[in-house]
């Protein structure tokens, strides 16, 4: 973790650099932009786990428990913020390997297939939209038809 930190603090100290000789023209690119996002997301990631490491420092797990069988500790908000810790990183590693885009573009038959893949976007787009449509078509029809005799298709909640 200390060793993240430090990464992430030098590449903070590389891009502010950058913001500073570049200017307007650094905010232009938005691949500069993704950079500060992924280190926003870095740090509030590991400022998370830092509080949930904090947190749970005091804590004496199970011995409440071996004196009293009824006792119970609870570490159900230690729980939910380890989680969000995961789900901040797992957003970032998404930004992280958007970004090989960047990169791959310079390779030849890397550059067929994302000109293949970009081409194939709009039919994708119009299939999910007619696809959306009728799907929603038929989930409406399905709860007009039979949710007021099945209690669960009642409603959409």
């Amino acid at each position: 973790e200390i060793g993240v930190c430090f990464f992430v603090m030098m590449y903070i100290a590389e891009e502010a650099s950058e913001l500073s000789v570049g200017r307007l023209a650094y905010l232009k690119d938005m691949w500069n932009i993704m950079d500060w996002c992924n280190l926003i997301l870095l740090m509030a990631s590991f400022a998370v786990r830092a509080s949930v490491y904090i947190s749970a420092a005091d804590l004496t797990i199970g011995e409440a428990e071996l004196r009293d069988p009824t006792s119970y500790t609870d570490l159900q908000t230690l729980a939910e913020d380890v989680d969000i810790a995961r789900i901040v990183n797992g957003f970032n590693a998404v930004l992280v390997w958007s970004k090989v885009i960047k990169y791959v573009g310079f390779m030849p038959y890397i550059r067929v297939l994302v000109l293949t893949v970009e081409g194939s976007f709009r039919v994708l787009f119009s299939f999910l939209a007619m696809f959306a449509v009728g799907f929603v078509g038929f989930v409406l029809a399905y709860q007009i038809g039979f949710g007021g005799h099945f209690w669960g298709f009642s409603s959409f909640g």
